[in-house]
């Protein structure tokens, strides 16, 4: 019938008759009535059917898809060249004395999230703890996954240029207080301890809640929940003990610490591992933690990417330029340069140097 029709056209054509454009305007108009027709034969109930998908899709961006590796991308997005430059406009950049500070992310708990008993699932908090894990190493560690990025010699690190990750071996959780449907709250993680070649970290989900009105109230500020991951620097095969990660980080203490820093450093590092041995250790960790006192200590605050579609759009380019450093070499941020480096037996090696 197609060919019919054509082969009509070209006769007619040929035949002296109707001029091509006539033809193709008399085509486009029959096409616009039909489209028209299709969509005006759509019921009310189909148009009623997408905008309730289309809320549900905005509602609960949190656990749509590809959310979880878009949220994650966002946590590397903080040890980009763009990223590093602004933020040392903002906060000071970490010091020993900042090991064991809190980085805080907040959510919320939509109701995709929600389970039989219509709060938070118990399922869910390990998700959130991903991203936990992540800003605080983008945070703390970023200076020492660029030069161990960078670092070519085994002597250094170990595993040539590839990327380095921070691995998790072991995650447990307590919950305490229920999280209710699309109620917010924050999550304050920081290092718990160290050995030769694991790292603990803990995370507090916490209400969030005016602290000095808080404090003014008597009430004291909800702990949803606790959680401690066991976790391990990997680059490819190669562990990178938690030490040389302080140490290229420049937050491994040295001859210019001052004692009262040291003490209290050591004291915290003490304290983690007699936790650790402990057998009721997350009950320690929350019985411990009070996050209304004012002498708790927060390096900084992270925004999570789950709940403003807004902010999503606005790290487009930043998620293109995660990409472009990935696949140009030039990762966190730093220039790198190479520089001698000579032993105490006056060997020289060359390595790479991040200024």
């Amino acid at each position: 019938m197609a060919m019919e029709n054509a082969s009509t056209r070209i006769t007619s054509l040929l035949s002296g008759g109707s001029s091509p454009y006539e033809e193709l305007a008399s085509t486009s108009s029959a096409m616009s009535e039909a489209y028209l027709k299709q969509v005006a034969a759509y019921s009310p109930w189909a148009l009623i059917a997408f905008g309730m998908l289309l809320a549900y899709g905005l509602l609960n961006i949190k656990t749509m898809p590809m959310m979880w590796t878009l949220r994650s991308l966002n946590g590397l997005s903080y040890i980009l060249p763009s990223q590093q430059r602004r933020l040392r406009k903002d906060h000071p950049s970490p010091t020993p004395s900042s090991v064991f500070s809190n980085v805080i992310t907040a959510s919320s708990s939509p109701i995709s999230e929600i389970d039989f008993y219509l709060h938070k699932s118990n399922s869910t908090y390990f998700s959130d703890v991903d991203h936990c894990r992540l800003h605080l190493a983008t945070t703390l560690f970023a200076k020492g996954m660029d030069r161990a990025r960078w670092s070519d010699n085994t002597e250094l690190i170990g595993g040539g240029s590839a990327p380095l990750g921070l691995a998790l071996g072991e995650a447990q959780c307590s919950f305490k207080k229920e999280v209710k449907v699309y109620e917010k709250y924050e999550m304050w993680t920081r290092v718990l301890c160290w050995d030769q070649k694991w790292m603990w970290l803990v995370t507090y989900f916490v209400e969030i809640r005016d602290r000095a009105k808080a404090r003014r109230s008597g009430r004291k500020t909800k702990v949803y929940a606790v959680a401690v991951c066991k976790c391990v620097w990997k680059k490819t095969r190669v562990t990178v003990p938690p030490a040389k990660m302080l140490e290229l980080s420049d937050l491994a203490m040295d001859a210019d610490t001052p004692q009262r820093e040291r003490d209290e450093i050591e004291d915290k590092l003490q304290r983690g591992h007699e936790m650790l041995n402990s057998s009721s250790l997350l009950e320690e960790l929350f019985n411990e933690f009070d996050p209304d006192d004012e002498n708790l200590k927060v390096l900084c605050r992270r925004d999570n990417l789950d709940y403003n579609p807004i902010f999503l759009a606005g790290r487009l380019r930043l998620f293109l330029e995660w990409f472009w450093q990935m696949t140009s070499g030039a990762f966190v941020g730093a220039k790198a340069t190479p520089t001698a480096v000579v032993d105490g037996n006056g060997n020289g090696n060359a390595q790479r140097k991040v200024e």
